[in-house]
């Protein structure tokens, strides 16, 4: 049974994706375009996960819960995104490919994934 409490439970989560999100700026090198096309993505995540939830493919809760693990996925990115750019990771990205660049791709590629229908 679907309650006002598992709605707000997933908007908490999509507020904190979209706060994860942009917090990318202040942690990487990322251009104005780019932050844009990731609130975008997030945005277009959200408006499909709630109609999943109209459609009754998924609760809300269950909502959330995909959220969250997106939220947690791009933390775990930016993490390693700084490790790697501060020279403490064993990550080996080469030289042609700066930390903002393999996380862009990364993020957007997570978070597109995410919007197409697929679940982790």
């Amino acid at each position: 049974m679907t309650t006002n409490k598992d709605e707000i439970a997933f908007e908490n989560a999509i507020k904190s994706l979209e706060a994860t999100a942009a917090s990318m700026g202040a942690h990487l090198e990322t251009d104005s375009t780019a932050r844009r096309s990731y609130a975008n993505q997030i945005n277009a995540v959200s408006n499909s996960l709630r109609a999943d939830v109209h459609a009754g493919k998924l609760t809300w809760l269950q909502a959330a819960d995909q959220a969250c693990r997106t939220r947690n996925l791009l933390m775990e990115i930016i993490r390693a995104a700084i490790a790697t750019s501060s020279g403490k990771s064993n990550v080996d990205v080469g030289p042609a490919a700066p930390a903002c660049v393999t996380v862009g791709a990364f993020v957007g590629g997570a978070v597109a994934a995410f919007g197409a229908g697929n679940i982790w």
